[in-house]
């Protein structure tokens, strides 16, 4: 199975993401996120068998126990230069880094390869076709302000895999590993 890796966003939030989605799709050459797609991606793993998939949420799900879950509040929209149009995330960044940081190395221990470096602490809502020089779609979206005003709490890491059949890939949960309650240590350490 295709699997990748998300800090699943809270329901309030990815309703709101939702309504942007829907309403920058009027917009010509913009094509809004598929809803299982509204969270802060980690890393895509790769093809992977289930007995490993499940021992990494199990390395995971130990790494995270006593982990407080991270606040995050959205800091703008962002078109960047690979078409994909972004809420970016201020807040306990860098805890979620490390923690995204302690998937790939849990990864690394089962033997899948994952670019760390690929983390970006963002949540994407559409892509864009390609535009040409001049054109108003850009503008347009970099003047859209943050759709989530409030901070929310990230207080699950999903496994999500992809099953591909005559009709395309379909996206589903895999595994839910869920977040300390914010009682334990505000770091991960990596095991």
């Amino acid at each position: 199975m295709m699997l990748r890796a998300a800090f699943a966003l809270p329901e309030p939030v990815v309703e709101d993401l939702r309504r942007v989605a829907g309403r920058l799709s009027v917009l010509p050459g913009v094509r809004p996120s598929q809803a299982v797609a509204l969270d802060v991606r980690v890393a895509d793993l790769g093809n992977i068998v289930e007995a490993d998939a499940r021992s990494l949420a199990a390395s995971v799900s130990r790494q995270f126990a006593q982990t407080a879950a991270p606040l995050l509040r959205a800091t703008g929209v962002e078109v960047s230069p690979r078409g994909s149009v972004a809420l970016t995330l201020g807040g306990d960044v860098e805890t979620l880094r490390a923690m995204a940081t302690a998937v790939g190395l849990a990864a690394e221990r089962i033997n899948l390869y994952v670019d760390r470096r690929s983390f970006r602490p963002e949540v994407v809502v559409a892509s864009l076709d390609q535009q040409r020089p001049g054109s108003r779609v850009a503008a347009a979206l970099e003047a859209i302000e943050p759709p989530v005003t409030e901070d929310w709490s990230i207080h699950e890491l999903v496994l999500v895999r992809t099953r591909w059949g005559a009709a395309g890939g379909a996206a589903e949960v895999f595994e839910r590993v869920p977040i300390g309650t914010g009682s334990g240590a505000a770091g991960v350490d990596g095991e």
